[in-house]
């Protein structure tokens, strides 16, 4: 699996525009693909920002030509904050003429709303100011200020699609064109889409706008990596490999750890990439059976980064994918049932695989090779050893056990001359040239017993002839295996070789 959902290659995940409990039919589906859809174009503005201003960094850096902001205001929030002291001032005169008509408490009131709203303008300019600098810096080098210098930091990828599209806005300075100063203090206004339904500008101040979390999906990560290092450790010292007698523990211990976390490290966690490439949030959406988000209980999704299907389907497939993702992050990540799927689903696996990977570390114990004292070369007791299993294999092919029929004993007999010749030759020489009782060509004579018969070219009266010679090796009807040690031919016989020591 790519990434979680692919936004001009650099994709992290959006957030639904729509709200409430839908169920999951046709109409449900579409509705999810539309907010997806949104998520997807609101994140690729943002990351298009960020792109184009991290280039112009660059282009910057390249040039040594880094323009300082001179600490002024910007200029259409000074144009507001001039209005607003001048109506200030026309406040105060008009408090003043109340107070000296005698209407004191009425007085009163304006000059503490005036020098509030005042107050509020300092403050509310200063916020902003130092907001532009901090996301300037995050989007265009990745960096945070700090008192010890630059720190390198993300956003998290479980903020909303519209949080990181108001820090883009933030990070190239247009937020200030949005900037307007209503009932005493600064804000923007803001349409807001619930549900597919527009709405008037809603006034959004400064201290409710919703900006991106910083990702602290590192210290989860390290907190797993130190894990799966101390269990590979383990599963090195354990003597046989089976991870059943720490699976508990294991798991408690795992679930406890992320359960002391903060809801912000568990969602950057649930939102950042697994070792396989994969992404929890994405993975949960998937799982057989279906997920829950709300309560509410929904079919598995398919792939959305598979890549074998149309052009149309996977970017179907993506705007679904992106719907779900951000009703996802306004759910609670950190609540048990989340945090078990956590640890069974992407923990624990990983897990029992570094055990078994540091078992099969283990160096395996070799065998001792047994040396045997021997005065023979290894050749003169393969042959010993062969000779001896011929023997017994002999034995047992003439002496065949007896079999009982009807209680009664029935001897059987040896195997025949035939029988016995065939077995010399399958199992001790198969070119062998052996014959029972043959007879001599030249005198007509029967030989009784078991010979081995020798061809080779002669003269008689002045013509090549082949000659046949006869060389007995049993008489009788039965071999003597030790007559047979001049037949055997050891190469034929199979032997693993006993390790001897000269």
């Amino acid at each position: 699996m790519g990434n979680i959902v692919d936004v001009q290659g650099l994709y992290n995940i959006g957030k639904a525009m729509g709200k409430g409990s839908i169920r999951d039919n046709r109409q449900h589906d579409a509705m999810i693909r539309f907010v997806g859809g949104q998520a997807l174009g609101l994140l690729a503005n943002a990351f298009g920002t960020r792109a184009a201003m991290r280039k112009e960094a660059s282009k910057t850096i390249t040039n040594a030509n880094i323009n300082l902001e001179d600490g002024n205001y910007n200029e259409h929030m000074l144009a507001i904050a001039g209005e607003v002291v001048n109506n200030g001032k026309v406040d105060l005169y008009k408090a003043a003429n109340l107070t000296a008509r005698g209407k004191t408490s009425k007085g009163t009131e304006l000059v503490t709303r005036t020098n509030n709203d005042l107050k509020n303008l300092q403050t509310g300019m200063d916020w902003v100011k130092d907001k532009v600098e901090i996301w300037e810096g995050i989007y265009k080098n990745g960096t945070f200020k700090t008192s010890k210098g630059d720190m390198r930091v993300s956003i998290n990828p479980a903020s909303s699609a519209e949080s990181q599209v108001l820090a883009s806005k933030f990070a190239d300075g247009s937020i200030y064109e949005s900037m307007t100063f209503k009932d005493g203090q600064w804000g923007i206004m803001q349409t807001i889409d619930k549900d597919g339904d527009l709405q008037r500008p809603e006034f959004i101040p400064l201290d409710s706008l919703e900006l991106p979390e910083l990702d602290e999906s590192k210290s989860v990560l390290d907190f797993e990596k130190s894990i799966y290092s101390g269990v590979e450790e383990q599963g090195y010292k354990s003597q046989d490999g089976d991870f059943t007698p720490f699976r508990e523990d294991a798991r408690e211990n795992a679930f406890q750890e992320y359960k002391s976390m903060s809801f912000n490290q568990i969602s950057s966690r649930f939102f950042a990439k697994n070792r396989d490439g994969s992404y929890p949030a994405l993975n949960y959406l998937m799982q057989d059976g279906g997920f829950t988000i709300g309560g509410e209980t929904y079919e598995a999704i398919k792939d959305p980064n598979e890549l074998n299907i149309t052009a149309e389907e996977q970017l179907a497939r993506q705007q679904k994918a992106s719907g779900y993702l951000e009703m996802l992050k306004n759910d609670d990540l950190n609540s048990d049932q989340m945090l078990n799927y956590l640890v069974d689903s992407e923990l624990m696996p990983g897990i029992e695989e570094k055990f078994q990977r540091g078992f099969n570390q283990r160096p395996v114990k070799e065998e001792e090779k047994v040396e045997y004292k021997s005065p023979y070369t290894q050749g003169e007791v393969a042959k010993m050893d062969k000779y001896k299993i011929a023997n017994e294999s002999w034995n047992t092919f003439m002496n065949p056990k007896l079999q009982t029929k009807d209680k009664k004993v029935k001897s059987k007999l040896p195997p025949s001359p035939k029988s016995q010749i065939e077995w010399v030759v399958n199992n001790l020489n198969r070119k062998a040239n052996i014959v029972h009782n043959p007879t001599e060509k030249e005198t007509g004579k029967v030989l009784n017993g078991f010979y081995t018969e020798v061809q080779y070219e002669g003269v008689k009266d002045g013509k090549p002839v082949v000659v046949s010679e006869y060389k007995l090796i049993n008489p009788g009807n039965q071999i003597n295996f030790e007559n047979l040690s001049g037949v055997m031919d050891y190469s034929q016989m199979t032997l693993k070789p006993r390790f001897i020591k000269k």
